[in-house]
């Protein structure tokens, strides 16, 4: 499961904007990804960049951890 979301101030983002990539699947055969910056790529040939990358293996507890 993929997605980018792109969030806008109330203004047309006509120069740039915070984008947020995030990246997960349901049979834990990927890491839980979450990507930021003002450009996110976000493919599902697995390629995943932006300025701030973050990526955590599924474990039991990753749902109370990411939570924090």
């Amino acid at each position: 499961m993929f997605g980018v979301l792109t969030c806008v101030n109330g203004k047309p983002a006509t120069d740039y904007a915070l984008a947020i990539g995030v990246r997960n699947s349901y049979d834990r055969s990927l890491s839980v990804g979450l990507t930021l910056g003002s450009r996110v790529f976000c493919c599902d040939n697995l390629a995943f960049s932006g300025e701030v990358t973050m990526h955590r293996r599924h474990t039991s507890t990753c749902s109370a951890i990411c939570r924090t």
